[in-house]
């Protein structure tokens, strides 16, 4: 009966030794993930930013093309009628 008491033990020791070493290994994981989603984090917002940015001023010089400086001057004109 001694001899199986003392064999649970060394299991449960070598067990409980390993579950520690895959522990350390997982708590390492999820440590690089979490690094890795901070740094990660605002590079994203900055390329999104940089899009919704860059999208703006193409669609400005698009804008300006399609207005000659005349029909400009003109609306400016009757604007400033407008508020007279």
């Amino acid at each position: 009966m001694a001899a199986i008491i003392d064999n649970s033990n060394a299991f449960n020791t070598a067990t409980w030794a390993r579950v520690s070493q895959l522990s350390e290994a997982i708590m390492l994981e999820l440590l690089g993930s979490l690094i890795f989603a901070v740094v990660m984090v605002p590079i994203f917002i900055a390329v999104i930013l940089g899009l919704i940015w860059g999208l703006g001023e193409v669609f400005n010089v698009l804008s300006n093309i399609g207005h000659s400086k005349e029909s400009r001057n003109q609306q400016q004109q009757a604007q400033q009628q407008q508020h007279r």
